[in-house]
């Protein structure tokens, strides 16, 4: 919370019923990972569901790594993200000012499940695949950036993370990165 917004998982029950747990414990529910909670200034101001958490998973780099991808030829297909690497490119003005930051993701993904049969070594199907999760993922973080100009609240750390590239930069933009947040175009 040290830039005045943080994150804090949601939480939502599950049944354990079923599971490998039920013959340990009299429990009949258990805790599991439901997004997140946006705070700013102590408070909740708003969500990110779990289709977003996992991109802010990969850019404070948390434990989530796994995504799930539906196709009508395809069907369902789960895929694992190995490794994964997200870097802010800044765009400067020439008067110092901040004009836009890129996000650009690296991912490498390894395939954990298909709910129909398939030749994985298919390259086609593989292409498609990547296909699927550039798309998705790009539709993700459209979602998770919009919510910090929408919040004005740098939830995700991305004011650091600049700063940290280029500080000198940064600490001489003609605006503080406080004022910027609600109007940055990612």
């Amino acid at each position: 919370s040290e830039n005045g917004a943080a994150l804090i998982c949601a939480l939502r029950p599950a049944s354990l019923e079923g599971s490998a747990f039920t013959s340990d414990t009299k429990a009949e529910a258990t805790a599991v990972p439901d997004g997140f909670g946006i705070l700013r200034g102590g408070r909740l101001v708003g969500f990110i569901e779990p289709d977003e958490a996992l991109c802010a998973a990969m850019l404070i780099d948390s434990g989530m790594r796994a995504i799930v991808l539906s196709d009508a030829d395809a069907g369902l297909v789960t895929l694992s993200l190995e490794g994964t690497d997200v870097r802010l490119e800044p765009a400067w003005n020439d008067d110092g000012s901040l004009e836009r930051v890129d996000v650009n993701v690296s991912v490498r993904a390894k395939l954990v499940e298909l709910s129909q049969y398939h030749d994985t070594a298919d390259h086609e199907l593989l292409t498609l695949f990547g296909s699927l999760l550039s798309q998705e993922l790009e539709r993700r973080f459209a979602n998770l950036l919009s919510m910090e100009n929408q919040f004005r609240a740098d939830f995700l750390g991305l004011g650091d993370m600049l700063r940290d590239r280029d500080a000198l930069r940064f600490d001489s933009m003609p605006q503080s990165w406080d004022e910027l947040l609600g109007g940055v175009n990612f």
